[in-house]
């Protein structure tokens, strides 16, 4: 019995936290999901903590991955900002932009990945890029 409680005490229950980080084209915006998820161009359903080539507008619940995704978003919230602002003039009050995240080289860092979404098994591994 002493040995089969040493054996349990030696198992960890934690998961391994290194990712395996996909090699992106540079040609193409990259993009994180976050939320609850996104359909990519092929109407393919991805979960949070994968990533999607997208050419189309992104939305705020794609994380940029390479500095021509972060340009597009930047482009996007412009427009968000745009809208707001003349939104705000015409209801006569005031409007302040939202504050914008920094371009990091390293984007993939903090872009969660959970292994399952609404107690679903996500449909690809974490290193695929679609």
């Amino acid at each position: 019995m002493a040995q089969v409680m040493q054996q349990l005490g030696s198992l960890s229950l934690t998961q391994p936290t290194e990712k395996r980080m996909p090699k992106l084209n540079a040609d193409r915006p990259a993009y994180g999901i976050s939320g609850k998820g996104f359909f990519n161009d092929q109407d393919k359903f991805l979960c949070p903590g994968q990533a999607t080539y997208f050419d189309g507008e992104p939305n705020l619940d794609l994380i940029p991955l390479n500095k021509k995704a972060y340009d597009r978003m930047q482009e996007f919230l412009d427009k968000l900002d745009n809208l707001a602002a003349q939104a705000a003039k015409k209801a006569g009050k005031s409007f302040v932009p939202a504050a914008r995240q920094v371009w990091v080289e390293d984007g993939m860092s903090e872009m969660p990945t959970p292994s399952s979404v609404f107690g679903v098994r996500k449909t690809g591994s974490d290193d695929t890029i679609y």
